[in-house]
């Protein structure tokens, strides 16, 4: 048994390491495992892309080069072309193809052979990828459709073209015609420039395989890399902060913020703890998170947050105001009773007034919205269009008439937070 184990465990080890490395993954930062700790470090904090470009065509920081191998190949009036020694002297030592010093700027990395060889074999296909969806006559964008609601994804995929031939003046920019092509979820087109409006979750999938995303149902954290992933409405830390502010100014006696065992909940319930320390230390002392138990003698000055469905029994005859999500106040309906106030936190209000304004389903508001934005980043990007290009091109963009600004918020487009206030014996 001892001898099996051991032979078993080679086995492991081999095919770990007989596993190719992600030269993609290298080129972006996420790559883990490298053979020096100090460089995946290093590499963590200032990625290739970062300097050069999702697509490698340079820029993006200071005079960087592109380095996309088409170009590094190639002999200049500069320097000579780089092949595979000289492309790893340049990586790790810092020393150009011609033998000069490179900008004290561009990181040395310690990669091992076998990472040089990875990045360099990415290097050689980033163009390809960079225009996959983008021909001489067309640009594809998936959609994913939505779970269960087939119908629904039509009116969604009818709205962004709407909004796309509404902005463009037809269906066509830079001489090419704009394609969205609906697909069940994990089975993606294989030809696509980016995808629209998956669900959040999907989001890290869909980075981890170069693809972009744009638009994503539901707030991402607010920590994401607008490079790969842009959406349309506030983060959820962007929520936090503005939930944070509401309550602070309110000035309650205490504040109850109900947070289930869920590892994600109660991460939500730490983070708005903080962020209602940030915003006001002297209240530090009357915040607290409870997994469901009420405060015992609360008076009308005590607030109460409840962030999700399972803290609504917390509420029922609580004299202060409450703080609900969107979710909870969903879940809730007319169930809550008592006179104390309510206070509803609205997670997209322009798309919220926008579809009580037309008559519309949310979603349709959220179509032709998005179909603008990327409308906006077509005719940005220019013909020379890839997919880092794309997302690049919405880094100046605003639509005011679409409530829409990446110059002052180039991940989230927006920060607008909307408070309702309810009272539940008046309906």
């Amino acid at each position: 048994m001892a001898r099996l184990a051991a032979t078993a465990s080679l086995l492991c080890a081999a095919a770990a390491a007989a596993e190719p490395l992600d030269g993609r993954a290298i080129f972006t930062g996420a790559v883990v495992g490298l053979e020096d700790g100090a460089t995946a470090r290093r590499l963590a904090r200032s990625p290739c892309h970062s300097c050069h470009g999702r697509d490698g065509r340079g820029g993006v920081e200071g005079d960087a080069p592109p380095i996309d191998w088409s170009v590094l190949s190639r002999q200049t009036i500069d320097r000579l072309a780089y092949d595979e020694a000289r492309f790893a002297r340049a990586v790790v030592e810092g020393v150009d193809s011609s033998g000069r010093a490179l900008s004290r700027l561009m990181p040395r990395y310690a990669f091992s052979q076998g990472e040089i060889a990875a990045l360099q074999d990415y290097l050689e296909r980033i163009g390809a990828e960079q225009r996959t969806g983008a021909t001489a006559n067309s640009v594809t964008f998936g959609l994913p459709e939505l779970p269960g609601s087939p119908v629904l994804t039509e009116e969604l995929a009818v709205a962004i073209r709407s909004g796309l031939a509404d902005a463009l003046g037809g269906g066509t920019v830079w001489g090419r015609s704009v394609e969205i092509v609906t697909f069940r979820d994990g089975a993606p087109p294989p030809s696509m420039l980016a995808v629209l409006s998956p669900r959040v979750e999907a989001v890290p999938g869909y980075a981890a395989l170069g693809v972009p995303t744009l638009f994503p149902l539901g707030a991402l954290e607010g920590d994401e890399d607008p490079s790969i992933v842009r959406a349309a409405t506030p983060s959820r830390a962007g929520v936090r902060a503005a939930l944070a502010g509401a309550i602070a100014a309110a000035d309650p006696a205490s504040v109850t913020i109900i947070a289930t065992p869920d590892t994600r909940e109660r991460a939500d319930a730490e983070a708005l703890g903080l962020a209602l320390r940030l915003e006001s230390p002297a209240m530090s002392e009357r915040i607290r998170i409870s997994p469901g138990a009420r405060k015992d003698a609360a008076t009308d000055r005590d607030a109460l947050v409840i962030l999700s469905e399972d803290g609504l029994n917390a509420a029922r005859g609580w004299p202060g105001p409450v703080w609900l999500s969107w979710s909870a106040l969903q879940a809730a309906g007319g169930a809550l009773e008592g006179g104390h106030p309510l206070f509803a936190v609205v997670e997209t209000p322009w798309i919220v007034r926008r579809a009580i304004e037309t008559g519309g389903h949310p979603i349709i508001a959220h179509g032709e919205r998005i179909g603008a934005a990327t409308a906006e980043a077509l005719m940005a990007a220019g013909r020379n269009l890839t997919r880092g290009g794309l997302l690049e091109a919405l880094e100046d963009a605003r639509l005011d008439e679409w409530g829409l600004d990446y110059a002052t918020h180039p991940l989230t487009g927006a920060a607008d937070v909307m408070f309702v206030t309810l009272n539940l014996r008046q309906n």
